[in-house]
């Protein structure tokens, strides 16, 4: 799965742990903190699919890829469905 930002979203950093997603065409709002906030700011960090992003968070949170690799591709399907990124 290849996915990319969405180059009409506003994201906005609040801190260290989090970041608001703004739709400025309709003025939905999402708020990404924690682990959401992890895996989305790698995305912004150039991490364009789901192996990219299994292998850094893996590495970063010290965790088996096969544990985390559901919970990430699921994470990307709710981002996709409210447009935060897009499939590439």
């Amino acid at each position: 799965m290849k996915i990319k930002k969405n180059e009409t979203m506003d994201y906005i950093p609040i801190d260290d742990t989090s970041m608001a997603v703004n739709n400025p065409e309709n003025g939905d709002t999402h708020f990404l903190e924690g682990t959401a906030y992890a895996i989305m700011q790698e995305i912004l960090d150039g991490k364009d699919s789901l192996d990219a992003l299994t292998a850094s968070l893996a590495e970063k949170y010290d965790a088996p890829e096969d544990v985390i690799r559901q919970d990430i591709a699921d994470f990307l399907e709710e981002l996709i469905a409210k447009k935060v990124v897009l499939p590439a």
